[in-house]
């Protein structure tokens, strides 16, 4: 069940656009903002100080609100908005390490009680979301081969978030093709 909230257009510092708002539910209520970095689109969790810091081009104050707030989120959740928070950052060595974790605990579900309402995505879309989001940080680093294969990946795990790789892809090719033309 997909259910779409309503939009914001934010413009944040370093060339990033904040996107629209996209909310993802199966079964219950989980909450998932797309956030845009240049023309690769991340996912992050809502539902706290620390998403609504990135939706507003924030990243410390998410950062650091993040850091602070052991509660409320999982392990996943976490590192999930860390990952996206630090690649818009440009923090690309501690974001990839966030996001390499966010693609470990996405096997698992490392819930809490107070996290349970946003971790109702199985575990293969936490995957789609942990690798799409690598796959963004890779893309960003000038990693096309890897995000290439992170993207199909992420791809095949999730039919609902499928059309979110498919655009990563189609932005990655567009880079790729600007990236020739400028040789």
């Amino acid at each position: 069940m997909n259910r779409k909230l309503k939009g914001r257009g934010v413009v944040a510092s370093a060339g990033f656009c904040i996107a629209g708002v996209m909310g993802i539910a199966t079964g219950s209520y989980a909450g998932e903002t797309k956030v845009s970095a240049e023309k690769y689109e991340m996912q992050i969790f809502e539902g706290g100080v620390d998403a609504e810091k990135i939706v507003a081009g924030d990243f410390t104050a998410a950062i650091e609100q993040i850091q602070l707030n052991e509660l409320g989120k999982s392990k996943y959740e976490r590192s999930t908005n860390l990952c996206v928070a630090l690649t818009l950052q440009r923090d690309f060595p501690a974001a990839e390490t966030e996001c390499y974790k966010a693609k470990r605990y996405s096997v698992r579900s490392y819930a809490t009680l107070l996290s349970l309402p946003y971790t109702r995505l199985s575990n293969r879309e936490k995957q789609a979301v942990a690798l799409n989001n690598l796959g963004v940080l890779k893309a960003l680093q000038g990693d096309a081969r890897d995000a290439r294969e992170l993207f199909e990946s992420a791809k095949k795990r999730s039919r609902q978030l499928e059309s979110i790789s498919q655009r990563n892809l189609a932005a990655l090719a567009q880079r790729h093709e600007l990236d020739i033309a400028s040789r």
